[in-house]
């Protein structure tokens, strides 16, 4: 079967590459050498004004660690597997819409449930969590379908 839209085979290194250097990035504290002047279409801080269109100065670095994250998990996610047939296909659809009612019932939860600044964190961790459950039910069901398979 041909598969379009699909890494290829050797981009899911790349991903787990990209993933583990952002995980790390996220763990340290603010690195000074990530200090730059960046681009800001909207900067609203916390008893300013608010600015549009700025060059400001920032810690890049989870911005820097957020991009690398969410490319690696897609890398991760949408690599050709070795054998890609109609089955890998059909489970990557189960497993996306998995992914998809897991990822909104979650946030179905948040809205109900979580109030203030925590509601933040909350979004920010849910612009991951789709791409983080579709990668682990992809591999689990591929996984065991490869076990029953060898038996």
């Amino acid at each position: 079967m041909k598969t379009r839209f699909l890494f290829p085979r050797k981009f899911i290194w790349i991903g787990w590459i990209a993933v583990i250097v952002s995980i790390l990035l996220f763990f340290l504290n603010e690195l000074p050498f990530f200090n730059l002047k960046t681009f800001a279409m909207i900067n609203n801080e916390v008893f300013r004004d608010t600015e549009y269109f700025k060059l400001i100065q920032d810690n890049l670095q989870f911005e820097i660690a957020s991009v690398l994250l969410i490319v690696g998990l897609i890398f991760i996610a949408f690599t050709k597997v070795k054998n890609e047939d109609e089955f890998t296909s059909k489970l990557r659809l189960e497993s996306l819409l998995w992914a998809t009612y897991i990822n909104y019932g979650l946030l179905i939860l948040a809205i109900m449930f979580v109030y203030g600044l925590g509601f933040l964190n909350v979004m920010a961790y849910n612009f991951f969590t789709i791409l983080i459950v579709f990668i682990i039910r992809f591999r689990f069901v591929l996984w065991k379908s490869f076990k029953s398979e060898k038996s």
